[in-house]
């Protein structure tokens, strides 16, 4: 799999040795850079980063691993049930979606918010052929674990062709 392919429903400026790969990336990325340095010159000692780039980053955190039988994707999900969590197989892209809602309310005493809530999905496409019969998904302690097996590659046997006259 190429980690390039994985897709979040938000832009997915990952740490600089993933991202960014192209040179647009990285001219805009650069220009990005340069915009918050000259933002933190006029806000003094507010830190005016944060709240700019946290909508940056893919949302859940993912981790991929492959086996020669098997994927599995681990994502976390603080803060939310199996409810609020859609999971899908599809064309060997495995969906994840879901919606946080937010328990922050404006005017109770909240002067900073970090935290992310809203509809996310992210995308995580499959090199080889998955078995859509053979997946399983739990989810604990605020972390999603999908296995998804590959398909089972059928050992060639040989058939010895008559050649008719």
């Amino acid at each position: 799999m190429k980690l390039s392919e994985l897709k979040p429903w938000r832009s997915s400026l990952l740490p600089a040795t993933t991202w960014p790969t192209s040179s647009l990336a990285r001219d805009i990325y650069g220009l990005e850079s340069r915009m918050l340095d000259l933002m933190r010159s006029f806000a003094g000692d507010r830190d005016i980063a944060l709240p700019l780039t946290s909508d940056l980053r893919a949302y859940p955190a993912i981790d991929v691993k492959e086996t020669p039988e098997s994927y599995a994707v681990e994502a976390e999900l603080p803060g939310m049930t199996d409810k609020d969590i859609k999971v899908e197989l599809r064309n060997n892209i495995l969906s994840i979606k879901g919606e946080k809602t937010s328990e922050v309310k404006k005017g109770n005493g909240y002067i900073y918010n970090e935290r992310c809530y809203g509809a996310f999905a992210r995308e995580i496409p499959f090199d080889e052929e998955v078995n859509m019969d053979k997946v399983d998904a739990v989810f604990k302690n605020g972390v999603l674990r999908v296995e998804v097996q590959k398909k089972e590659v059928g050992t060639s046997k040989r058939k010895k062709i008559e050649i008719h006259h």
